[in-house]
C-alpha cells in the first residue's frame, strides 16, 4: 500500500497477490481453488482539492478474473433414447476474464451554516466502458454460451446533505 497526503493531492494505492486453494472434504485430499482466488488486485484512490469546495476524484480499480467451474455437454443415454446432459468439469479450474473500472467523480461543496452543508456530484461509472464479466453462461445442453456482462458506462448526479 501506499498513502500519500500533500498539501491539497490525496493518493491511496494497494496492490495484493492472492493465492488461495482449499480441501472439500477430509476424505478428499485434492485441494481446489476458491472463488477469492483473484492473484492480482489493483486499486488507485485520488484527489485534489482545487479550493475548498471543489473536489475532482478517481477510482480505478483491477483484478485479475475469478475461478469458475465449468460445464460440459455429455451425451447419455436414458430409457433408451440418448440425450444431451450438463456435466460439470473440475472445480473452479477456469477463470472469467479480468476486471477493470475507472470511475470519475467532481464535486461541489456549498457550506449552509456551521454544522451542515450540500454536496452535488457528477459521476462517471466505468468510464472507459470497458465489458465486465460477472458470470458465464451456458445454454440447455451445456454448452458455453457467452458472458453475462456488469454495468456499462453509468453517468450519475448526486446530492447529499450533511448535518
Amino acid at each position: 500500500s501506499l498513502f500519500k497526503k500533500e498539501d491539497a493531492l490525496f493518493l491511496y494505492t494497494t496492490y495484493s497477490y492472492v493465492e488461495t486453494a482449499r480441501q472439500t472434504s477430509t476424505s478428499n485430499t485434492t485441494m481446489y481453488k476458491t472463488l477469492s482466488d483473484i492473484p492480482h488486485t489493483l486499486q488507485v484512490v485520488t484527489s485534489y482539492h482545487f479550493s475548498s469546495n471543489i473536489i475532482p476524484s478517481l477510482l480505478l480499480q483491477y483484478q485479475s478474473g475469478r475461478p469458475y467451474t465449468p460445464r460440459y455437454p455429455e451425451l447419455i443415454t436414458e430409457n433408451e433414447q440418448e440425450v444431451i446432459k450438463s456435466s460439470f468439469g473440475e472445480r473452479n479450474s477456469k477463470r472469467l476474464p479480468e476486471f477493470f473500472t475507472l470511475n470519475l467523480k467532481i464535486a461541489y461543496t456549498q457550506t449552509l451554516d456551521t454544522q451542515s452543508s450540500l454536496e452535488y456530484s457528477f459521476e462517471l461509472t466505468n468510464a472507459t466502458n470497458h465489458l465486465n464479466v460477472h458470470s458465464a453462461l451456458y445454454d440447455e445442453k451445456g454448452e458455453f454460451s457467452g458472458y453475462n456482462y456488469q454495468f456499462p458506462r453509468i453517468p450519475w448526479f448526486d446530492i447529499t446533505y450533511r448535518f
